[in-house]
């Protein structure tokens, strides 16, 4: 009985001896019988103070049994919890430290492409499938051989059943399953960027993968726990020229405000085989409609080549390439780029010395990656084909923006026009492009 109940009891029974004191002694029963009722009513009130104190007792005792088996409850799905998460943070882990330090962009004996633009992603590790942990992890990788920031890799894991072992077909199948759906919906995924070039002094960056230096730094740009990736699952208006400019519409899912959309060239190795090749190239005119649909606009592109199309969260969460999608023949959900003739509508420097080459930079459109640059006569306003030359080390900065070196020529006052070729043409001569050889002082 709790201390409370007693000390009523107490009060009870001292306020009945002081009405009267010799019930309690000499046993009389008038005094009894003429104190009855009250004694009734006293018992029945200490019986009801019985009664709650019981049913409070009873309360406490179910609430601490409940508390108790929650507890052991909590405790079990924590430490599962723990487990399920330590598995996946040592995965991600040994996936990143591994890549850091052997890229697998690409295979230089075969020239097969390995995490390099990998959608759905390859493996992060090993010769193929691996298990630890029991956890399958995933990695796609963006490159950028001439930055600091040299690749950008996205590494995912997902939980497979501790049952299967690697190299059964059950495993097997289990690994490819998960190469869409462990990147669609992720356990676990990091995205980290690596600097694969040591302090200026010891090497530049370069076209060749990484062998030596691959991993000087590591930057993780966020691990996120069961993150929201995007999906594409339709584009419209999927073929334009070059120069850009096409609207487009992608529909999906988990769409957000500031999401970024990329083209990407369906053909990574490009980049291997032609050092100015663009591999990502962002879209213009980017704008949020829902949380289903993005309007873009095509990019200006330098490689004429077919291209995916994916979208980026603020966050760094990338879509996959669409399902089905093919950049070969049938052409399914792919951004199919076209030929336009070139256009000239500006030259910097229009004159030069004859003694040596002169820098030029020539604006324009519909310039891209194979182009040449002609410098044909100008014969009081007529091209004459029977005198041309090729200019020197052209370089195509952009759809819109070329530059070379003039050829040495001795005749002073001589004007030439300048012409860009690519596969989609030859730009048309114009007054606006006219390169003219000056003396040099002396």
């Amino acid at each position: 009985m709790t201390k409370f109940a007693c000390h009523r009891v107490r009060a009870l029974l001292q306020r009945r001896f002081a009405h009267d004191p010799a019930a309690a002694i000499s046993g009389n029963p008038k005094s009894r019988w003429a104190a009855g009722g009250g004694a009734r009513d006293e018992s029945g009130a200490v019986l009801i103070l019985a009664l709650v104190f019981l049913v409070t007792v009873s309360v406490i005792v179910g609430a601490l049994t409940d508390w108790v088996t929650n507890d052991l409850m909590n405790t079990a799905s924590f430490n599962s919890t723990q487990t399920l998460d330590s598995s996946a943070t040592n995965a991600v882990t040994l996936g990143v430290q591994s890549i850091r330090y052997t890229p697998l962009l690409y295979n230089t004996s075969t020239l097969a492409d390995e995490t390099l633009n990998a959608s759905p992603p390859s493996y992060c590790w090993g010769s193929g499938p691996s298990q630890a942990f029991n956890m399958n992890v995933y990695c796609s990788s963006v490159w950028n051989p001439t930055k600091a920031a040299t690749r950008k890799v996205t590494v995912s894991a997902c939980r497979i059943s501790p049952a299967l072992q690697p190299g059964t077909p059950a495993y097997i199948a289990t690994w490819a399953a998960g190469q869409a759906s462990c990147a669609a919906a992720p356990l676990l995924q990091a995205i980290v960027t690596f600097d694969d070039y040591p302090p200026t002094g010891v090497s530049g960056p370069s076209q060749v993968q990484c062998v030596t230096y691959c991993g000087s730094t590591l930057t993780v740009n966020s691990w996120n726990w069961t993150p929201a990736v995007p999906t594409v699952t339709n584009v419209t208006g999927l073929t334009g020229s070059f120069d850009g400019g096409q609207p487009i519409v992608i529909t999906g899912t988990g769409f957000t405000s500031g999401m970024t959309v990329n083209f990407v060239d369906s053909n990574p190795l490009a980049q291997v085989n032609n050092q100015t090749t663009q591999q990502i190239v962002p879209a213009t005119n980017v704008s949020f409609v829902s949380s289903t649909q993005i309007n873009a606009t095509s990019p200006g592109v330098t490689t004429l080549a077919n291209y995916y199309i994916t979208v980026t969260t603020p966050g760094g969460q990338t879509s996959a390439v669409m399902p089905n999608a093919s950049c070969t023949s049938p052409l399914v959900d792919c951004f199919v780029y076209t030929t336009v003739a070139p256009q000239v509508t500006g030259l910097t420097p229009t004159s030069g010395y004859t003694t040596h080459s002169t820098a030029i930079t020539i604006t324009g459109s519909g310039f891209i990656n194979g182009a040449t640059v002609t410098m044909v006569q100008d014969s009081n306003g007529t091209p004459n084909t029977g005198n041309e030359q090729q200019a020197t080390a052209v370089q195509v900065l952009s759809n819109n923006e070329i530059t070379a070196l003039t050829y040495p020529f001795t005749t002073v006052n001589q004007a030439f026009f300048v012409t860009v070729t690519t596969s989609g043409g030859a730009s048309p001569y114009t007054t606006a492009a006219v390169f003219t050889f000056t003396q040099a002082p002396p």
